[in-house]
């Protein structure tokens, strides 16, 4: 029973770890997406075509998804060092 509940417990932080490493190629995208959304933006502003602070709404999407994505890599660093612990203990 207790080889049995170590089990499920390595295969559930595995679990974590995946989903923490899927989690960072999502916040990978969103950050692509939001640095071309500023891009975009700048170029829009420069031109006259758009107010500064439509501009600083990219710039703060752009931040929120570089903090995501630094957010997603502790977390996965985290859950990796979990599963590491709980894999060597057994």
């Amino acid at each position: 029973d207790a080889k049995e509940k170590l089990a499920i417990d390595n295969r559930s932080a595995y679990l974590k770890v995946i989903e923490a490493h899927k989690q960072i190629g999502i916040a990978r995208t969103s950050v692509e997406e939001a640095e071309e959304n500023l891009r975009i933006h700048t170029e829009q502003y420069q031109t006259g075509t758009i107010t500064i602070s439509e501009l600083l709404d990219a710039e703060t999407l752009n931040r929120k998804a570089h903090d995501q994505l630094s957010s997603s890599v502790a977390d996965y660093q985290i859950r990796l060092a979990d599963y590491q612990r709980k894999v060597s203990a057994n």
